[in-house]
């Protein structure tokens, strides 16, 4: 027998959202206990706890600006691009999305010149934890016009906001 289980977790409305995947394979046979059925799911649940540890680790963790924009300016640059670090750094001292005067500007991110667009759900006026940043960084992964290239970024999330801790 052949088990799989995914599953999709959101967090908050801005599509902060966590997921798991499991797949398992079982031999039926008279000795199958019924219990081995649930152990995917019951790994799933405490994956879940751990899950939860982290975000009440993220919200605890006080962050400086400065911090922020040091790490925008170079480990989101380089792996999300100058223009989404832009953004983040934006949202993160504004809770405003922003489009940008000049998208060729030769400056780092944090030092663009951007117009404010829309209110970010969930994003303070300036990120105090580093689960404000895991909030902007949803926003920017969720919002983007490729879907698969969002589904990348999302997965990225923990590995960037590990960076910034």
């Amino acid at each position: 027998m052949q088990a799989s289980l995914h599953w999709f977790r959101l967090i908050c409305m801005n599509s902060l959202k966590t997921s798991s995947w499991h797949r398992s394979q079982l031999r039926h046979s008279s000795s199958t206990i019924p219990g081995q059925l649930f152990r995917p799911l019951l790994e799933l649940i405490e994956d879940t706890k751990k899950e939860r540890d982290n975000f009440e680790r993220w919200q605890k963790k006080r962050i400086d600006l400065e911090s922020v924009r040091a790490w925008a300016d170079g480990i989101v640059a380089s792996t999300w691009g100058k223009l989404s670090a832009a953004r983040v750094w934006s949202i993160a001292t504004t809770g405003q999305d922003v489009a940008f005067a000049s998208p060729h500007e030769r400056v780092p991110p944090s030092y663009r010149t951007v117009v404010p667009t829309r209110p970010v759900p969930g994003a303070p006026l300036e990120s105090r934890t580093l689960y404000d940043v895991v909030q902007v960084l949803s926003w920017i992964a969720s919002h983007r016009p490729d879907f698969d290239q969002g589904q990348v970024m999302q997965n990225q999330i923990e590995s960037l906001i590990q960076r910034l801790n």
